[in-house]
């Protein structure tokens, strides 16, 4: 098999052009590349957008990708890769970029706020306290509407999405961000397809997320800015900027192209990646437990049958709901990031658990519940360390423990398991946006929104000279799956007298994936 590793000091352009789509509307748009190059993964598509009224914004995880239904990279009519949940899949990747990035170049690019400062206000033992807690770092004007002291002035926010097309956010999305899992193990640019060598069309086709004009509020839409009264807003559309929507494509060239020139003649270019197979999945909410706790056990079926499979991610979204504001507020939207989250679904210190039969057996000896090793875990899956405060992924600091188990309500009542108990927590209980606490006992705030499974099943290999691991880069690295569908065994718990809401939960499989390119076509192999 032909080595991927491209050189670097090989590069002797990079060709840059403006492509406009063959085709867009307020639906999807078609871009069709050049057949010149290696096509580069900083290839990138801006976008641009106005609301129906003033005064909304992106959901704070994913910004300006909350646009963007799903992406299709094709070729002649053949997926070569595939996202059909860019926001979502975005939101996640966030969480495993480095703090820096996030704020000087994800924020500029796609609008997202998910940096962490130290508060200047807070709740540590007492109130009005402010010592050791943290809230989101937002870099905006005392009279912004991402503030500290809950102002409700919008017009200064430079990443907000407004009915302007003077003022509303500009921002873009580049290949590697609507396919990012897309690599071999050694994290190569497997998105440099060699176009010089394709004859046929390859195209990138986006389907669009604007929203619509309503009373009710799916869970597909933006936000509107939420009142300071604590009300979350009613539904908007929005309506992309067809005018500005371009592609920067990027094509490279390089010194010597004899070796794949030689493959491509030959037996043929054969180029091993992984793409996203996304599956979605209701899991009923649960009602208030009688006894010590409520219990859920979902035995879920997945096919993927004679597919391999190189990892595998769990987003708990949450579930469309009839209405944003009617019912209990936990079983609204987010309230700053809409569906583009993952909340924790138990306040219980071991509250989820998971394991999965793979060819009959457990990946596990026994099913995972430790918050700690289910961070653990994702980070392995995902070849990064998860890079966010421990709060936003679950309840485990603000959860009633052994510590608690002291008399606080009037009568001597003690703590029950499970209680949520937000002086505990790291996030600043009096940081708000607009009204909106960032800790929230109901959940609708930051507190364990961006709760996240991920299961690694490729095998690696270890550098016996440093030390260092890498995922070995070779088709069937992953796990094959044979003719008996996987299994997933998911179980979660409330505390006594708590209700649970429904969740849409996304299972993301990154698939091993072959294409070969021979005589100017490309096959999926």
């Amino acid at each position: 098999m032909l080595n991927q590793t491209m050189e670097n000091n090989n590069l002797k352009m990079i060709q840059t052009e403006i492509i406009q789509p063959v085709s867009a509307n307020q639906q999807s748009a078609t871009f069709i590349f050049r057949n010149v190059g290696r096509l580069s993964r900083h290839t990138r598509i801006t976008l641009k957008a106005v609301s129906s009224a003033a005064d909304k914004y992106y959901p704070l995880s994913c910004g300006i990708a909350s646009l963007v239904r799903s992406a299709k990279l094709m070729s002649n009519g053949k997926i070569l890769m595939q996202n059909e949940r860019v926001a979502e899949t975005i939101a996640m990747n966030s969480q495993f970029q480095p703090a820096q990035f996030r704020k000087f170049v994800q924020k500029a690019r796609i609008g997202t706020s998910n940096n962490w400062t130290i508060s200047k206000l807070g709740d540590c033992g007492a109130a009005g306290g402010g010592n050791g807690k943290i809230t989101l770092d937002v870099d905006y004007t005392p009279a912004d509407t991402f503030t500290e002291a809950s102002a409700t002035n919008a017009s200064a926010v430079p990443y907000g999405l407004t009915n302007n097309v003077e003022t509303t956010m500009s921002g873009y999305l580049s290949l590697e961000d609507l396919f990012p899992r897309a690599y071999t193990g050694f994290n190569q640019d497997v998105l440099q397809l060699p176009l010089m060598f394709v004859s046929e069309e390859v195209s990138l086709v986006l389907t669009f997320n604007k929203g619509a004009e309503a009373t009710t509020l799916p869970l597909n839409q933006h936000r509107a800015l939420p009142s300071a009264g604590g009300g979350i807003g009613n539904a908007f559309g929005v309506e992309i900027q067809l005018d500005e929507l371009k592609m920067l494509v990027d094509y490279l060239h390089y010194e010597d192209n004899s070796a794949l020139a030689k493959a491509v003649m030959g037996e043929g270019l054969n180029l091993t990646f992984g793409d996203y197979d996304i599956n979605s999945f209701h899991l009923q909410g649960l009602a208030a437990a009688a006894g010590v706790e409520n219990k859920a056990t979902h035995n879920l079926t997945l096919g993927l049958t004679d597919k391999t499979i190189r990892q595998m991610y769990f987003i708990h979204a949450p579930a469309p709901q009839v209405s944003p504001t009617g019912g209990d507020e936990w079983k609204r939207p987010n309230i700053f990031n809409g569906p583009y989250c993952s909340p924790c679904p138990s306040r219980l210190p071991d509250g989820v658990s998971l394991n999965m039969k793979i060819n009959g057996q457990n990946i596990y000896v026994n099913p995972v519940s430790n918050y700690a090793e289910h961070c653990n875990r994702l980070s392995s899956a995902y070849g990064v360390v998860w890079d966010m405060p421990f709060s936003t992924y679950c309840h485990w600091d603000a959860v009633g423990d052994e510590l608690d188990a002291v008399a606080v309500a009037a009568g001597g009542a003690n703590v029950a398991v499970g209680d949520h108990f937000e002086n505990k927590s790291l996030l600043s209980k009096q940081s708000t946006i607009n009204g909106h606490a960032l800790l929230n006992g109901n959940s609708v705030g930051m507190q364990g929104a961006f709760f996240y499974m991920g299961v690694d099943l490729q095998k690696s290999i270890m550098d016996t000279a440093s030390g260092a691991i890498s995922r070995l880069d070779y088709p069937g690295t992953g796990t094959r799956v044979g003719s008996v569908p996987l299994q997933i065994t998911l179980t979660r718990k409330i505390p006594t007298g708590f209700t649970d809401d429904n969740r849409t939960l996304l299972i993301v499989s990154v698939v091993e994936k072959s294409i070969l390119i021979r005589d100017g076509g490309i096959e999926v192999v």
